[in-house]
């Protein structure tokens, strides 16, 4: 398969915390309270930054809330699967509840390599939508170790792009699955949807490595 690369601008989130007047913080820091709140059962294993992420303290993946310039998050949910020690999830729903991004890291062997896990999210997505196209591989500049595939489908009766991203780091696997609507998906298009949403995967990523190597989470915290 043909790879598609894209340049990826993440403005993390530590940046637009600091810039953010404090009604800004506090309305930031209340709307991810409430996510917590929410879904008690997950609530254990997750804290609030303060500047509207939310992060897995497992695993250290971060879910940046509505607090990223230039990127287009809807509603952000914990969804708890157990055990919630071994599984971080977060999904972002549309206004109608529909989700169209989802960041998950898992637990996994340390031995396990990223080309595995992509084959099996290949698999999974060609299940869940048989009629679904590959459109080629997807690479990223900021984690060249990470592996992604971008493909055609129809979703909810809309022709759409599923953009789907895989990095391993240590003995957890980070992957997100975007769904976005797109009346003639193509390569071009997959590329562009990249450049807009893979920031979230990117700032989940960032949140396992820092974990992984013992280095704060510089972010603002309640």
């Amino acid at each position: 398969m043909r790879i598609v690369p894209f340049i990826v601008v993440v403005l993390v989130a530590v940046s637009a915390a600091s810039a953010a007047t404090p009604d800004r913080t506090a309305q930031l820091r209340a709307a991810s309270e409430k996510v917590l709140a929410a879904t008690p059962e997950a609530a254990a294993t997750w804290e609030s930054l303060g500047d509207g992420a939310l992060r897995h303290k497992p695993s250290g993946l971060v879910c940046p809330g509505d607090n990223l310039p230039m990127m287009p998050l809807p509603k952000l949910v914990i969804t708890a699967s157990p055990p919630p020690e071994h599984n971080g999830i977060c999904d972002y729903e549309s206004a109608d509840g529909t989700k169209t991004t989802q960041l998950v890291a898992t637990k996994v062997g340390e031995t396990t390599p990223v080309e595995k896990i992509l084959a099996s999210m290949h698999n999974f997505i060609m299940q869940q939508y048989p009629q679904a196209k590959s459109l080629g591989l997807v690479s990223s500049i900021l984690l060249p170790a990470a592996k992604g595939e971008a493909f055609a489908a129809t979703v909810d009766d809309r022709s759409s792009i599923i953009l789907l991203y895989v990095a391993v780091v240590k003995d957890w696997s980070v992957w997100t699955l975007v769904t976005v609507p797109d009346d003639n998906p193509t390569p071009k298009s997959a590329s562009l949807v990249g450049m807009l949403w893979s920031g979230a995967f990117h700032v989940g990523v960032f949140g396992v490595i820092r974990t992984a190597q013992g280095i704060p989470e510089p972010r603002q915290k309640p």
